[in-house]
């Protein structure tokens, strides 16, 4: 089962190699190399888009999430070998999926160790606190503010209203998922100049709108760790 996931993890990384028009090293292999490696390339494709594959995707996304390991590579591989649409579904079902999975599980199996984290951590007890008094509003703005996958299970621990949990997670996930996919889609196609110019605006405005709710959340934080 392990050599499996392996296996389809590392096809599934491969499929999102471009297939640039213009000279790169991939185009130099393939003069070398000859019509092989575009096969191969292929094949990898086929697969990521089979039911199967498909499923031996989003089961490893979820298995590096609930890991606490960042799925940005596989985010940006389902972005070439995807659809647009479909590559944004199947990457933020996945990420929801397994943050509330790992809710649950910081909620009932791992809540007491948890628990026992958030007492002894000045910080953690601050976020406890503002997530208890303010929901959905924190929890949203916690969302947008880049943090390693392990946080589902202390947010379970926390024990926010599960309406509240879930919805800011999908609307906080949405920008990041949507400029993965779309960065990923735009290096392996070619598109108007212009396409490039609005998306290097969008990133400018995503980071700097990362930076100052984390600088805003930050300091609701600072007057909570004052009070705990």
């Amino acid at each position: 089962m392990r050599r499996a996931l392996c296996l389809a993890y590392a096809a599934t990384v491969a499929s999102a190699l471009p297939r640039p028009r213009r000279a790169t090293t991939l185009h130099a292999l393939r003069v070398r190399g000859g019509g092989p490696v575009d096969g191969a390339l292929e094949k990898v494709r086929d697969l990521t888009t089979t039911p199967a594959g498909s499923v031996a995707f989003v089961s490893i996304y979820m298995t590096m999430e609930l890991c606490g390991i960042p799925s940005v590579p596989l985010a940006a591989a389902a972005g070439v070998a995807y659809p647009t649409k479909v590559a944004l579904a199947v990457v933020l079902a996945s990420s929801v999926t397994a943050a509330c999975v790992a809710y649950y599980v910081g909620r009932t199996r791992l809540r007491p160790r948890l628990d026992k984290r958030i007492s002894n951590d000045r910080r953690l007890r601050a976020v406890a606190a503002a997530v208890r008094d303010e929901g959905f509003a924190i929890l949203l703005l916690l969302r947008m503010v880049p943090m390693p996958p392990a946080i589902n299970y202390l947010y379970g621990a926390m024990a926010p209203k599960f309406p509240a949990y879930f919805f800011s997670t999908l609307l906080g996930y949405l920008p990041g998922t949507v400029g993965t996919v779309l960065a990923a889609k735009g290096a392996t196609v070619a598109l108007p100049r212009w396409c490039y110019v609005a998306g290097g605006l969008g990133v400018l405005a995503l980071v700097g709108t990362t930076v100052a709710t984390g600088r805003r959340v930050s300091r609701q934080l600072d007057a909570y760790e004052r009070r705990v």
